[in-house]
């Protein structure tokens, strides 16, 4: 598989929302990435502002075969 990085940015509002309530992102991400035939790696957060950045592998099968019936 193909390996991935995937960097986003929260806003204000978000961060805000998230520190009055702290939980783990990663959980959610990891889901999301293997509802789509993926793997997630790793889960960081830069700065500045907290950017999060994963690191996934992606679903070459699903691809193809989304190539191969269009």
């Amino acid at each position: 598989m193909t390996i991935y990085i995937s960097q986003g940015r929260y806003t204000a509002a978000a961060i805000r929302a998230m520190t009055s309530k702290p939980e783990s992102r990663s959980e959610a991400i990891a889901e999301m990435l293997a509802a789509a035939g993926g793997r997630l790696i790793g889960w960081y957060l830069t700065s500045p502002l907290l950017s999060p950045v994963a690191r996934h592998q992606g679903a070459e099968r699903r691809r193809a075969e989304a190539t191969q019936t269009s």
